[in-house]
Formats: C-alpha cells, sequence, structure tokens
C-alpha cells in the first residue's frame, strides 16, 4: 500500500462519521438510563454513593451518609443494615459510560475505515501462506466462570500448560516385575498402621466410561504422597490391565522414587482408568483434565484435605482417597529397583506398606468389576477385604 493510500485509509468518511454519530447518541440514551435507573431505588432526590453488596449477595446502594437502600419485591424503598464482606464495587457516573462509549465509537470508526483501506491487500495472499498459521494449544475446559463462578480462588491455577521436562521412560525388566506379581502375595501380607484406608461412598452413581466401570487418578509429580501412591496403583491396576510409557520419577519433594502416568496410558477389559498428571515436578501444570474429571476431583477431594489436593483417586464413585494411602517416609532413600525386589518379600516394611494398600485397591476394583477376573478377586483375603470395605 502506497503512503497516500494508507492516509486516505485512515481518514473517516462520511458514511463512517454516521455510524460513530449513531452509537455517540446510542452511548448518551444507555448512559441516561443507566443513570436514572441507579437513581430510581432512592426516588426523585438521588444522593451520592456507591453500590455494594448486601448480606444476601444482592445489589445494595450505600449512600455517603451510611444508610443503604433497595427496592423490596412490592416496589417499597427500604433500608438494609448489613453488607458482605465481599469487594464493593463503586458505581461508575453516567459521564463515565456516555465517555466510554464515546471512545468505543471513535475507535470503531477508524478502524473500521483502516480495515477498509487495506481489504484488498489481504486477498491478494495465497492460501498456503494462511494455512500455515496454526492455533495455540489450549485447555479443555470452559470458561471458569460457566463451571464453578463461586469457585474462582480455589480453582488449581490457570489452565495454561507449560512443557514438562524430558521422562526417560522405566525399564521394562521392571514394569514386567510389577505386571507378574502373584496375586498369592496379597494373601500373607500383614498391613501395618501406617497404611491409610479408603473412604467409601454408598449410594452413587457407578462412575462409567460408556458400558465400562471406571477409575480417575490425579495427582502431581512434585507430590511426595502421589509418589507412595503410584506404586500401589501399578501394583493393584496391574492385576487387572496394562500399563504402557511409564516414567521414572524422583518426586522434587521428599525425593522419592516413583513412575509418572504422564504420557502413560492403561489397557484393561475389566475398567477404564484415567490418569491424570496435572502439575509436573515444578509444579505447573502439564496435562489437560475434561470438566468431567474436573467435577469429580472437586465434588469428592474434600475427605481428608482442602479441595483440589492431590493425590486423588476414585474408583468407580465407591473407593475414594484424598491423600496418601500410606507414609511415604518407608520409600525414603530407595531407588526404583531396590523398591520393586523389596515387593516380593512380604515380611519387608516396603511390601507390608505397598502391598497393604494395593490389596485395599485391589478389593475395591472388584466391588466394581463383578468380582472379575475371579483369579484376582476371589481369593480370601480379597474377598474378605472387599466385605471389610462394604460394612
Amino acid at each position: 500500500m502506497t503512503g497516500s493510500r494508507l492516509s486516505r485509509a485512515l481518514v473517516p468518511s462520511k458514511r463512517h462519521y454516521l455510524k460513530a454519530s449513531s452509537i455517540f447518541s446510542l452511548g448518551i440514551s444507555l448512559g441516561t438510563k443507566y443513570d436514572r435507573t441507579c437513581e430510581s431505588i432512592l426516588g426523585s432526590s438521588p444522593l451520592m454513593g456507591r453500590w455494594e453488596r448486601g448480606f444476601d449477595g444482592k445489589p445494595a446502594f450505600q449512600a455517603d451518609d451510611g444508610r443503604l437502600f433497595r427496592r423490596d419485591s412490592n416496589g417499597k424503598i427500604v433500608t438494609i443494615n448489613q453488607l458482605s464482606k465481599g469487594k464493593s464495587s463503586t458505581r461508575p457516573s453516567r459521564i463515565w459510560v456516555i465517555t466510554i462509549t464515546v471512545v468505543i465509537a471513535l475507535s470503531l470508526a477508524i478502524s473500521t475505515s483502516l480495515v477498509s483501506g487495506v481489504s484488498h491487500k489481504l486477498s491478494n495472499l495465497q492460501l498456503n501462506t494462511l494455512e500455515t498459521v496454526e492455533s495455540q494449544p489450549t485447555d479443555s475446559i470452559p470458561a471458569v466462570s460457566s463451571v464453578y463462578p463461586d469457585q474462582l480462588d480455589s480453582l488449581p491455577g490457570p489452565p495454561a500448560l507449560l512443557e514438562s521436562d524430558p521422562e526417560t521412560l522405566a525399564p521394562t525388566s521392571l514394569t514386567s516385575e510389577l505386571s507378574s506379581l502373584s496375586p498369592a502375595l496379597f494373601q500373607n501380607v500383614n498391613i501395618p498402621d501406617s497404611v491409610y484406608q479408603p473412604y467409601i461412598l454408598s449410594n452413587q452413581n457407578m462412575l462409567m466410561e460408556g458400558t465400562t466401570p471406571a477409575a480417575l487418578y490425579v495427582g502431581g509429580e512434585y507430590c511426595e504422597n502421589c509418589a507412595a501412591m503410584r506404586w500401589a496403583i501399578v501394583v493393584a491396576f496391574s492385576q487387572f490391565g496394562t500399563f504402557s510409557h511409564l516414567a521414572e520419577l524422583q518426586s522434587s519433594v521428599a525425593n522419592i522414587s516413583t513412575f509418572s502416568f504422564h504420557g502413560a496410558s492403561y489397557q484393561s477389559p475389566y475398567l477404564d482408568f484415567q490418569m491424570v498428571e496435572r502439575f509436573g515436578n515444578d509444579s505447573q501444570h502439564i496435562s489437560q483434565i475434561t470438566l468431567a474429571q474436573l467435577e469429580l476431583w472437586n465434588d469428592f477431594s474434600s475427605f481428608d484435605q482442602s479441595q483440589w489436593g492431590v493425590p486423588f483417586l476414585d474408583i468407580g464413585n465407591k473407593v475414594f482417597y484424598d491423600g496418601s494411602d500410606f507414609n511415604y517416609g518407608v520409600l525414603s532413600g530407595l531407588s526404583q529397583s531396590q523398591i520393586a525386589s523389596d515387593l516380593t518379600d512380604p515380611s519387608s516394611i516396603v511390601a507390608k506398606n505397598i502391598l497393604g494398600a494395593a490389596l485395599f485397591l485391589v478389593a475395591g476394583i472388584c466391588s466394581i468389576t463383578n468380582n472379575q477376573p475371579s483369579s484376582v478377586c476371589m481369593t480370601q483375603r480379597v474377598l474378605s477385604t472387599e466385605r471389610f470395605l462394604s460394612s
């Protein structure tokens, strides 16, 4: 575009002035209507003051002399005596409404003129040039205000994702060792006091993925309790299916050897297991979370800890952990291979804690899979634990 053509494009035409004039008139009308609406609550003698929220959360006008006014359901002006503790918002005056509208009108006039002056240039761009523009990745959660409008401050940070550190897949020998643990190991394990029982809820709709019973885990790589829980999860869920792409991990808190579920998958003919490693080792978001998962996390994550806490585990909307399942300290200073090796000895402190916690998970899973597979669920120890959880 030449300089003269650009100069002409920046000068609004008569048609654009007419548009701006119409918007300007509308702004004056809206401003006057807004001001009259604000004053109508006080009658014909407006007072200086500002809009607040009453104790019931509804708007009320606080005059400078301290009085609070509102119209009741019958249209009568009444005073109220209590404000909420929420932040107040100063009522803008009519002049501000008009001023803002004028600025918008002028901006629209100039921008519309400029766009019309350069639009022919855009038409000359090649289609393949436009196709090279890629949209930025966004979180799958809808606008927060449309989901939990009263919980904006309690949501776990912004939804933007950060790149996670490169992760090393766990050795196949290690994952194979864990997936091949015999169900007989659960028969003789003595559960110590350091293993915590899950929470049991009855009369809940079964958590399903289509026609398949489902479970959900939400955790963070930095979290030491998540690090401990993943061992019990891998041991228990491996009795029903197969994990793929488990990564080695040291939690940034307490430096516990564990796995990461970030990028991992799970296949089972008996249940669907959804793993969300929401936070990385730097406590920043690294994984997407769906609205359905977010709602479960919100609804059932306040048994032992604050809402949105990790780790969180929901087995079929029946068996829950919203905190540690055993004391992570028993794993302190041990490598992945050392922990896996100790699991084969039911008398070791590591096996008692991991197998003890896994036994509760196995029994919980059996309760939603109709005790399938029978080779796992119909053993005496699992059946007795399942009865214990349902009692």
